[in-house]
């Protein structure tokens, strides 16, 4: 008798359970089976949470990024400023060379040089052409020294020098020698030359010293002239 009991009481259970299933879509009312009791409730179904995992973010590679640098140019340092002297007045040009000192002329009359060999005009029948000459320009000598003093000049005219109508004379400028005036020993032909000489003493004092000479027709016009140059140390 028991056993057909139990047996009605689970079936009728089942019924139950599924007619509920199909009416309402609430939660399911367990049943609870104790020997002869049956007892309902509707417990609270607690559901488990869900366990929700990411997948791992995997982060860009760190991206370094390319620079490109431009050198700066070489800048020049400006050149260091340094005192300067006395300005230069407008239109004066300095030489490199520095100029001899000043020439000490006696007499104090101080005129250009002439320039030596010819003085006339290339129509003259008189000429000359100075060869060369003794002691050679700006010769240093100490104070008081004699020496002797010569020139080679050639007639580069048309017409002889009649030696006895013309002088070697002095012009101008320091009177180194005695001697004013030098007579030529011979004539001298068309091409050909002649060295007239005379003794010269330096002055006693220190500079420079020009004397200029030249040969002086009898009627007065020089046509030759040449100097003398010297330094007094």
């Amino acid at each position: 008798m028991n056993r057909i009991y139990k047996t009605i009481t689970f079936t009728t259970a089942v019924i139950l359970l599924v007619t509920a299933c199909q009416a309402s879509p609430t939660v399911p009312t367990a049943v609870l089976i104790q020997g002869n009791d049956i007892s309902a409730s509707t417990p609270t179904i607690v559901l488990p949470e869900p366990t929700i995992t990411f997948p791992p973010t995997e982060l860009p590679a760190t991206i370094t990024p390319s620079i490109t640098t431009t050198a700066f140019p070489s800048i020049t340092p400006l050149p260091t400023a340094t005192e300067t002297g006395t300005p230069t007045p407008i239109g004066f040009h300095a030489s490199d060379t520095p100029e001899p000192p000043t020439p000490v002329i006696i007499p104090t009359t101080e005129v250009p040089d002439l320039a030596e060999g010819a003085t006339d005009d290339w129509g003259s029948e008189t000429r000359c052409s100075l060869i060369s000459k003794i002691p050679e320009n700006w010769v240093i000598l100490k104070p008081k020294t004699q020496l002797k003093a010569s020139w080679t000049l050639m007639n580069t005219g048309i017409k002889t020098w009649q030696s006895q109508n013309m002088l070697v004379t002095y012009l101008d400028g320091a009177r180194l020698s005695k001697t004013e005036n030098i007579s030529l020993v011979r004539d001298v032909r068309v091409r050909q030359t002649i060295s007239p000489a005379l003794i010269i003493v330096s002055p006693k004092l220190p500079g420079h010293y020009r004397s200029v000479w030249g040969i002086r027709l009898t009627s007065g016009r020089v046509f030759c002239t040449f100097t003398i140059k010297i330094i007094v140390q």
